[in-house]
């Protein structure tokens, strides 16, 4: 049997088998085809329980009179001796039709009443899986608690998460948020705003919206395992605060003359240059297109890199 324990919760289940069990002093059933998840508090005390259906004692039909197993055998054999079983044709055959008549006439007027014996087996041996419901990132959950039968699939509210990235930036910052703030009134200004709409694409500072369209509404979850999904937002993290930051530099920074070297600046530009002028516009040469535009951005992150 297999257990999960979310061990920041102290919360644990049991996957259940078809069958009957003891599981913290309670009976629980599972008539399913499918084993079911089950809370319990004490995973090793869990109790197979299985049943017999034994005869408790006979009853008379009519007078009510019972009788125990033992008196009910007794008459039974007393009435079969005067008979004898004939192998040759099947059958039991009685010395005389009064004999036969006694004997299926006690029968018919005593009837089985029956009562079920529970027996428990040994604990059941349960291999626990440890997981924990708390990631540490508030947009990161376990789906299991949540409804979900898949206890090692976790859920990542990507459309919060990247709301939460902006507005933490701009606090960082020190800007003000005022919403459905005009993009024209944040020119020159340490103010931003948002639409009640489409996430982060029209966040407006700096005079402008700050995103494009690679930054339209996302999903608003993703499913995947925790460490897929912690990376996941960890390149939302570091793209988006890229992103304001390289305009909030553009906006409010000077570049240190001294930390640039203006000699490595013209060597790139001068390769740029001879790659943009070498490329067929009628081939329209994709790899090249590709190379230009990485050293591009090379050259836009060294710049930055040296702000004051």
């Amino acid at each position: 049997m297999k257990g999960i324990n979310f061990e920041d919760k102290n919360i644990k289940f049991v996957l259940l088998p078809i069958g009957r069990y003891l599981i913290d002093g309670e009976v629980v059933n599972n008539n399913t085809c499918t084993k079911i998840e089950v809370k319990v508090k004490n995973e090793k005390d869990i109790r197979e329980i299985e049943e017999t259906k034994i005869v408790d004692y006979y009853l008379h039909v009519d007078t009510k009179e019972k009788i125990t197993n033992e008196e009910y055998n007794s008459k039974i054999n007393q009435l079969l001796e005067k008979s004898y079983y004939d192998y040759d044709v099947d059958e039991r055959i009685f010395t005389t039709l009064e004999d036969e008549y006694a004997y299926k006439k006690f029968k018919s007027l005593y009837k089985p009443i029956y009562k079920i014996i529970q027996t428990f087996s040994e604990p059941l041996k349960v291999e626990m899986k440890t997981y924990q419901y708390d990631t540490g990132n508030k947009f990161i959950k376990n789906c299991f608690l949540n409804g979900n039968s898949s206890y090692d699939l976790y859920t990542y509210n990507r459309h919060d998460a990247w709301i939460d990235i902006v507005e933490n930036c701009f606090k960082e910052l020190k800007f003000e948020y005022i919403p459905n703030c005009d993009y024209g009134h944040t020119k020159d200004k340490k103010v931003w705003g948002n639409s009640t709409h489409s996430c982060i694409r029209y966040v407006t500072a700096f005079g402008g919206y700050v995103f494009d369209d690679r930054f339209n509404l996302p999903n608003k979850c993703i499913y995947g395992t925790l460490e897929d999904l912690k990376e996941r937002y960890k390149k939302d993290y570091d793209r988006i605060r890229d992103v304001i930051i390289r305009k909030y530099n553009k906006a409010y920074k000077d570049i240190d003359p001294k930390k640039v070297d203006y000699k490595k600046v013209i060597e790139e530009l001068y390769r740029i240059d001879g790659i943009i002028n070498n490329i067929d516009v009628k081939k329209q040469s994709i790899e090249k297109q590709k190379g230009a535009i990485s050293r591009i951005d090379k050259l836009i992150q060294y710049l930055e890199s040296k702000y004051e």
